[in-house]
C-alpha cells in the first residue's frame, strides 16, 4: 500500500514538471520524505527528461539517488554520435557520476557489466599504460601517474587527466585486484570489435524503448490505409498501477498539445490500465520517432518537438476517422495501436504530397521556368511547404513564431488541399491561355493573378488583347469602367463578376470535365474576391503602381 501511494505521488508532481524551474524541481524532489524512492520509481525515460529539464550538471543530487539502470538508460543516449562513441561526451558523464557518487559509480563498472566492455575500452581510447615490469620500460614519465609503482598511466588528452584518475583511484579503493587485472587487459583489447559490441549491447537495451535501428524504425513513415487498420483489441496491458517495479513513463504524453481531438479523447479515459497501456505506446512512439529521424536530443526542446509530432499526426489520423463524431476517438485509442494511427495520420498528409508531387513535374508554370512564389505569398507558400520532402503547412498565424508547422487538423488538409486544387486548375488556363497570347519577356514580378487581371483589363478596355504592360492612364480608365455608376466606397464591381468568370472559362477546351469546370469557377471567384477586397476603398486618385500588384504596369 505505502509503494502504491508513493507511485501516485510520483505521477502528482511529474504532472507539474512543465510549470518548475529545474531548480525548483529538484527542491521539490529532495524535500520529499524518500526522494531515493521517489527518483528509483521512476521510468528510465521520465528520468532522462528530469535530468534534460534541470541540466546534466545541476542533476548530481538526483544523479546520486537513480539506480544503475537508468545510470545506464542515460548513457547508451548520450555517450553515442549515431553508431559512433564518443569519448568527450563519456568522459563528461563518468565525471558527473564519479562527483554524485563514484564509489557506486567505479563498482558499477567493473561488477555491473560482466565483460567490463565499456571501462576497457573507454580506458583503451582514452589512456596510454606502461608497466614497469616490461623490458621496454621507458626512462622518461613526464605526467605519468602510478598507484603501485607498476603500472604508469597518464590520459592521451590532458582535459580527461583527472577524470581517469579519480576513477583509477576508486577502482583500487574498493579492490585492488580488479585494478591490476584492468590495467592488465586495457592495451590488449581489440578496440574495433568492443566498440561494436558495446553498440550491438547499447541498441539490444533501447529496442526495448522503442529506440530501434534507423532502418527498422523508418517503418513508421510506411503508409497505412484506413482499411488496412487493424484492431489490437482485446489489448494486452503489461503494466497496471500497483506494479511499481515496472512504471510506465508519465512524461512524454503530459507535454502533448491541449487542444485537438487526441487530448479530449485522452481526458475521457478513465481505465488506468488502458491510461498505462497508451503512456508505454506513446512513449515508443515517440522513441521510435528520435530513431527514425535520426536527429540528435540536445535538449528539452528536441524532446518536446518529437512528442509535439507524434501528436499532431495521432490527432490528424483521430479527426479524419472519427469525422463529426469526436466521442469515436476514445474507442479508437483502445482499439487500435498508437504506431497504426501515427502512420495513418501521416498516410492522409503523404496522399497529398503525392498528388501535387505527380503534377508539379508536368506543371506549365514549372516547365516556364517560374517560382513558387509566381502564385502569390499564400498559394506559393503553401504549395512550397506540400513539396517538402516532410510536408509542412504555410501558417503565419502560427503562435509559434515559424512560417510553417506541421499538418495537425482536418482542416489543414482540406485548406491545403483547397489550395492545390486551385493552383493546378489555374496552371492548366494559363497553359491554354498561353496558346493564343504569348508571355511577356520580363519575368521579373510576373504572378497568376497580374497575368489574368492585365489580360482581362485590356479585354474590358476593347484594347489589343495581351499581357502588355498597362499605363497608369489604361489602369484609372480599367477602374473606371468597372465602378460604372458606383460613385463611393466599398466599390464591389459586382455586374463584372460573371463576366469575368465566363471570360476564363471560355478558355477551357470544350469537352473539358465539369469537374475541372467547376474547379476553375470556384478559383476565379476567389481569385475575384480578392481583388474586390484589394481595391474596394482605393480612390482612383490615389492609385499607385508600387502597390498595384495584380496588374502589369509601364515603367515610368
Amino acid at each position: 500500500m505505502e509503494d502504491k501511494v508513493l507511485f501516485l505521488d510520483n505521477r502528482s508532481l511529474l504532472q507539474n514538471y512543465r510549470h518548475l524551474s529545474g531548480s525548483e524541481l529538484v527542491n521539490r524532489i529532495l524535500s520529499l520524505p524518500r526522494p531515493g524512492d521517489f527518483i528509483r520509481t521512476l521510468s528510465c525515460q521520465d528520468f532522462y527528461w528530469l535530468i534534460k529539464k534541470i541540466g546534466a550538471d545541476d542533476s548530481l543530487p538526483l544523479l546520486q539517488l537513480a539506480s544503475e539502470e537508468q545510470w545506464q538508460y542515460i548513457l547508451d543516449l548520450e555517450i553515442w554520435d549515431r553508431d559512433l562513441f564518443h569519448l568527450e561526451r563519456a568522459a563528461g558523464w563518468f565525471q558527473r557520476l564519479i562527483l554524485a557518487d563514484g564509489e557506486r559509480f567505479a563498482r558499477w563498472l567493473i561488477e555491473g557489466d560482466d565483460d567490463q566492455y565499456l571501462i576497457h575500452y573507454f580506458l583503451h581510447r582514452s589512456l596510454e599504460i606502461v608497466n614497469s615490469e616490461e623490458k621496454d620500460f621507458p626512462n622518461d614519465l613526464n605526467d605519468f601517474f602510478s598507484l603501485d609503482g607498476v603500472f604508469y598511466f597518464r590520459a592521451k588528452d590532458a582535459n580527461l587527466q583527472t577524470t581517469i584518475d579519480t576513477l583509477l583511484r576508486l577502482i583500487a579503493a574498493d579492490e585492488f585486484a580488479r585494478y591490476y587485472n584492468l590495467l592488465v587487459n586495457v592495451p590488449m583489447v581489440i578496440p574495433a570489435e568492443l566498440e561494436e559490441e558495446l553498440y550491438r549491447q547499447r541498441n539490444v537495451r533501447l529496442a526495448e524503448q522503442g529506440f530501434l535501428p534507423r532502418e527498422e524504425a523508418l517503418i513508421i513513415y510506411a503508409p497505412l490505409e484506413e482499411g488496412k487498420l487493424a484492431s489490437i483489441y482485446p489489448a494486452v496491458l503489461p503494466i497496471s498501477v500497483s506494479d511499481v517495479d515496472t512504471p510506465s513513463p508519465q512524461l512524454p504524453l503530459l507535454f502533448i498539445p491541449q487542444e485537438g481531438v487526441l487530448a479530449y479523447a485522452l481526458t475521457q479515459i478513465n481505465d488506468p490500465l488502458l491510461l498505462d497501456r497508451l503512456r508505454l505506446e506513446f512513449a515508443g512512439l515517440v522513441n521510435t520517432i528520435i530513431s527514425a529521424d535520426g536527429l540528435p536530443i540536445e535538449e528539452l526542446e528536441d524532446l518536446e518537438g518529437t512528442v509535439k509530432k507524434a501528436a499532431d499526426y495521432l490527432n490528424l489520423a483521430l479527426e479524419n476517422l472519427c469525422t463529426e463524431n469526436i466521442g469515436q476517438a476514445k474507442e479508437i485509442l483502445t482499439n487500435y495501436a498508437l504506431m497504426d494511427l501515427f502512420r495513418m495520420g501521416y498516410t492522409y498528409l503523404l496522399k497529398l504530397h503525392w498528388k501535387a508531387k505527380r503534377w508539379y513535374k508536368e506543371s506549365w508554370f514549372k516547365n516556364k521556368g517560374l517560382d513558387f512564389s509566381f502564385w502569390g505569398e499564400q498559394r506559393g507558400n503553401i504549395l512550397e511547404g506540400l513539396l517538402r520532402m516532410e510536408p509542412l503547412l504555410y501558417d503565419p498565424a502560427n503562435p509559434e513564431g515559424y512560417l510553417y508547422r506541421r499538418f495537425s487538423r482536418r482542416k489543414d488538409l482540406s485548406l491545403c488541399e483547397k489550395n492545390l486544387q486551385e493552383i493546378i486548375v489555374m496552371d492548366k488556363l494559363l497553359g491554354q491561355i498561353e496558346r493564343s497570347y504569348s508571355l511577356p519577356e520580363e519575368a521579373k514580378g510576373i504572378t497568376f493573378s497580374n497575368l489574368i487581371f492585365t489580360l482581362w483589363a485590356r479585354k474590358v478596355l476593347e484594347s489589343n488583347v495581351s499581357f502588355t504592360p498597362l499605363s497608369m492612364e489604361e489602369l484609372r480608365s480599367f477602374f473606371q469602367k468597372l465602378r460604372n455608376e458606383e460613385k463611393t466606397p466599398p466599390f464591389r464591381y459586382s455586374p463584372w463578376r460573371e463576366a469575368f468568370i465566363n471570360d476564363f472559362i471560355s478558355f477551357l477546351p470544350p469537352f473539358i470535365e465539369k469537374d475541372t469546370t467547376s474547379l476553375l469557377q470556384g478559383a476565379l471567384t476567389q481569385l475575384w474576391e480578392e481583388f474586390v477586397e484589394e481595391y474596394a476603398y482605393v480612390p482612383l486618385n490615389e492609385l499607385d503602381g508600387r502597390y498595384t500588384s495584380h496588374f502589369f504596369l509601364t515603367k515610368n
